[in-house]
């Protein structure tokens, strides 16, 4: 039986060897074009590449390369093609796989000297630059594809989405290191301050003149006053002051509203440390541990460190279970980590604190909304109205809780009171520059008005000029405009206003995509045909912190 098997083998080796270097033709080679010849050199090499035998298949390959007359331009790029595909299954098995990779990369590229159009030349190349971390060039071979198919594959599309995000991750991991350090605008700091209900900063003393017999107590009262008088810019100068001299008394408020000012300008570095020296005072107030805690986790959150928020939030928990703000907070970190089912139960735990937060209904409502809007589900989505009603009923002052619902309304295709509900949240609060960028959203998407919806997105800009948000809306809308160069430039002034490596990244992704279209239309010669949505009111931002 061993030596039937082994003759067995033996016959079958000769077989396949036999059949893999036929030479079965109706000519003699000498009658043969060159043409002919070098497509028989390619047809040999495909047989041995069905038969895994790469090595030979890419003799093969260029044996048909070097005998192809060179004005055979589709001939050639399909010989290049053809080694590129034998070095790419060849990388999976050789020990120098990169040098492999790598001359996939250089064969498509000379087929696509000749073909620039080639498809799967492109396709290639896209997955061999993936695997080199070579991503710029995989996003420009994608979106060349996309493109040249008219996205209806959805491979390639996706594909493209992937690197784009890595592209993104990448670009935001640079520049967020070289941010400018600013403060954002008066009306995200009032957000900002709103979602925290138990420690509030100090009211300014009455008196025109603040006990100065104690160190720093005078400088901090002034940093406290530049607070209520929304004049941000010297606060933390104050307060540096204030801690020079020596103050002790309020030694933890002091700290506490440097580091939150600190990291409201993206100063995040120096916000941990005043975060952590809070925590290590021990005349500081359980609200005011926990305020910190908070605060530090949120820059965490910013700076991509998703471990070191949750523990802060733990911690937080430890420290006072009954502060409402814990859950409100630590409901946004779930947001920002795709955690809808965790951020709702934390939002109920908030309100189930404190009855007439404000935020925390808004949020909780939206949660719901978003989870309805996902699950596909008219009986969840009836729930999240109710919720609605419940806030703007409850809370009818609020301009946010009726931008919020006219979003919601606007999505549900009840356009005429989502308008109104846009009006009222504006007549409430007439510098937030949210309702009107969604307001403008409803012109161009209900009534096919683009001047009227960038005239107020415009004024949103004018209102608020560190709205991120008005400039990444406006970048999209001038993109299926066709107007890329403004549409990049405005993407530009989104990323120098985002406040954490996500958001910088996502924008970038948006700017490669631009770019690249941009790149790859010029050197195809074809018609820009932008992908990109323009943003639907609906999720295009969520409510402010």
């Amino acid at each position: 039986p061993l030596f039937r098997s082994l003759s067995s083998a033996t016959q079958s080796a000769a077989f396949t060897a036999s059949s893999l270097t036929t030479t079965d033709t109706p000519r003699e080679d000498a009658e043969l074009t060159p043409l002919e010849v070098a497509r028989g050199s390619k047809n040999k090499g495909n047989k041995f590449f069905k038969a895994g035998k790469y090595r030979e298949a890419i003799d093969y390959y260029s044996e048909a390369l070097r005998i192809c007359p060179i004005d055979e331009k589709d001939d050639l790029a399909a010989f290049y093609q053809n080694r590129a595909a034998a070095y790419e299954q060849l990388s999976k098995k050789e020990v120098d796989e990169e040098d492999c990779i790598r001359r996939v990369v250089e064969n498509c590229s000379e087929a696509l000297k000749l073909n620039p159009r080639y498809v799967k030349a492109l396709q290639r190349r896209a997955k061999a630059a993936q695997r080199l971390k070579e991503f710029e060039m995989a996003l420009r071979d994608l979106t060349a594809v996309c493109l040249l198919e008219g996205f209806k594959n959805p491979e390639p599309v996706q594909s493209a989405d992937q690197v784009l995000k890595e592209v993104g991750r990448m670009k935001a991991k640079e520049a967020f290191q070289k941010r400018s350090k600013s403060l954002p605008s008066l009306i995200y700091i009032s957000h900002y301050f709103d979602s925290f209900t138990t420690y509030k900063i100090d009211t300014p003393p009455t008196d025109d003149v603040a006990d100065d017999r104690q160190p720093g107590l005078a400088a901090y009262w002034e940093a406290v006053s530049l607070v209520a008088n929304q004049k941000y810019d010297e606060v933390v100068d104050r307060c540096t002051t204030a801690l020079d001299e020596g103050l002790a008394e309020k030694l933890p408020d002091a700290v506490l509203l440097r580091g939150t000012f600190l990291s409201l300008g993206m100063d995040y570095e120096r916000a941990l440390e005043d975060f952590g020296r809070v925590l290590q005072l021990e005349n500081a107030s359980v609200d005011i541990k926990v305020n910190a805690l908070l605060k530090r986790g949120s820059v965490h959150l910013a700076l991509d460190s998703q471990p070191s928020a949750q523990a802060d939030f733990e911690e937080a928990v430890k420290t006072n279970q009954k502060d409402p703000d814990i859950y409100f907070q630590r409901a946004q970190f779930h947001i920002a980590t795709n955690h809808l089912d965790e951020a709702t139960n934390d939002f109920e735990r908030a309100i189930s604190l404190k009855e007439d937060f404000v935020q925390a209904y808004i949020q909780l409502a939206y949660a719901h909304y978003k989870l309805a809007f996902l699950h596909q589900s008219m009986s969840k989505v009836t729930d999240a109205v109710q919720l609605f009603e419940k806030a703007v009923a409850k809370f009818p002052d609020s301009a946010e809780a009726w931008s919020v619902f006219a979003q919601v309304l606007l999505d549900k295709q009840e356009v005429e009171r989502a308008r109104e509900m846009f009006e009222k949240a504006l007549r409430l609060q007439p510098t937030n520059p949210t309702p009107l960028v969604h307001k403008g959203l409803l012109l161009l998407q209900v009534d096919h008005d683009v001047e009227g919806c960038i005239a107020l997105i415009g004024k949103a800009i004018q209102i608020d000029p560190k709205c991120d948000f008005a400039y990444e809306t406006l970048a999209a809308i001038e993109m299926q405009r066709g107007n890329v160069n403004d549409a990049i430039e405005l993407f530009h002034k989104a990323v120098s206003l985002a406040r954490s490596e996500s958001e910088m990244a996502q924008t970038f992704s948006l700017i490669e995509a631009a770019e690249a279209q941009k790149s790859v239309t010029r050197e195809l010669g074809l018609a820009f045909a932008p992908h990109m949505q323009a943003p639907t009111p609906m999720f295009a931002a969520a409510p402010p912190p």
